[in-house]
């Protein structure tokens, strides 16, 4: 009477072969990038700021654009209080 893996045919060494490529695919698989949301939950709100730069007005900090607009505070000093 044959017991454990040895029954089915399989040796130890695959076993832990099989944990290896296991092992190695949640590597893998865990390294993928996260997606963006499909959808910016705070474009179109309303926002309030204590100051602005001219030329980078508050609506800008939500307005959906990636790379054309921003939002600026005049001074280095954040978060900024009225």
């Amino acid at each position: 009477m044959q017991v454990g893996l040895t029954r089915f045919g399989l040796k130890p060494v695959w076993l832990l072969v099989g944990v290896f490529v296991l092992c190695l695919a949640g590597v893998w698989f865990g390294s993928l990038p996260a997606h963006a949301a499909e959808v910016l939950l705070s474009q179109g709100k309303s926002v309030a700021v204590s100051s602005n730069q001219g030329s980078n007005p508050p609506g800008n900090a939500n307005d959906g654009e990636l790379t054309g607009t921003r939002w600026s505070a005049v001074g280095p000093t954040y978060p900024q209080t009225p």
